[in-house]
């Protein structure tokens, strides 16, 4: 029997739409932005590259999909689409579709790096200094490198900000300046650059990114060697006495300790929180 055209033509679009739902929901990738940052892990810095899409229509909770093989001093990273989730279709935010992949704990000297997106692939270096970290792709296709040159964050590296809604709060902050200088923590003057999560200008003032929701804040930067409880206590205190006119974040390179990292106060839960710091900012 000999069907009609309409109904081939039907057949055909649902048996395609079934073969689509077995596979996984991906959409295709195009450009994608890399920076490289360091975090500390069990007291050794700890390198990842945080890549983003340039477009920023996507839910903010699909990702990049990505994979890494390494070869002694050769990485090969793959980013081949965009993966979606079963949220895609609610009314959430948009923005960049994300991927973090981590190098682990690198000596210093020059590293081969591959990175593939779709079906472009870059070739280039990532050198590792005791001081800086350049990445370089001389020929960059659907890739742009937002820095090429970071500067190493130094151990001691206490940074962040004090927010507050009420002006009349800005001696409450000013207070836990006075308190860091007290236990010892020092202003920090590092050399010009930008050093992932700050960046610091020629005259050594110090920017970092605040979430736009703050209406008021000091910022942090300090250099802090010292024991850990007495930046625990004094953080603890400010916490608990005023945690309903000011909010302190503040995040900690540090060389030992079975986690170091970031503390961040005002988590939710039972007050002071130590966690790896992995975060990236928008600087």
């Amino acid at each position: 029997m000999i069907l009609p055209i309409a109904l081939v033509l039907t057949l055909v679009l649902l048996t395609f739409a079934g073969c689509e739902d077995d596979k996984p929901g991906t959409t295709p990738l195009q450009t994608v932005n890399v920076d490289i940052y360091e975090t500390v892990n069990y007291g050794a810095k700890y390198l990842f590259l945080h890549f983003e899409t340039d477009l920023k229509t996507y839910p903010v909770t699909y990702s990049i999909r990505n994979g890494l093989k390494t070869n002694g001093n050769n990485f090969e990273i793959n980013l081949p689409d965009i993966q979606k989730d079963k949220y895609g279709d609610q009314n959430i935010l948009k923005g960049a579709a994300t991927a973090d992949v981590g190098l682990g704990t690198l000596a210093n000297g020059v590293y081969n790096l591959t990175i593939k997106v779709a079906q472009n692939i870059n070739t280039g270096t990532l050198t590792v200094g005791d001081s800086l970290m350049v990445l370089d792709f001389p020929s960059p296709q659907a890739l742009t490198v937002n820095h090429d040159t970071v500067r190493r964050i130094p151990y001691g590296t206490v940074w962040g900000y004090i927010s507050f809604s009420n002006a009349a709060n800005d001696a409450i902050a000013t207070a836990v300046l006075d308190s860091l200088t007290g236990i010892g923590a020092l202003p920090a003057n590092y050399p010009a650059g930008y050093y992932g999560y700050f960046s610091v200008d020629d005259t050594g003032a110090f920017t970092q990114n605040v979430p736009a929701e703050v209406e008021y804040h000091k910022p942090i930067f300090r250099y802090y060697n010292g024991a850990v409880a007495p930046l625990n206590q004094l953080l603890s205190f400010y916490h608990t006495e005023y945690h309903n006119k000011i909010d302190i974040v503040v995040y900690w390179f540090y060389p030992s300790g079975a986690k170091s990292g970031a503390i961040i106060p005002q988590r939710p839960g039972d007050g002071l929180h130590e966690e790896l710091l992995f975060f990236k900012s928008n600087n």
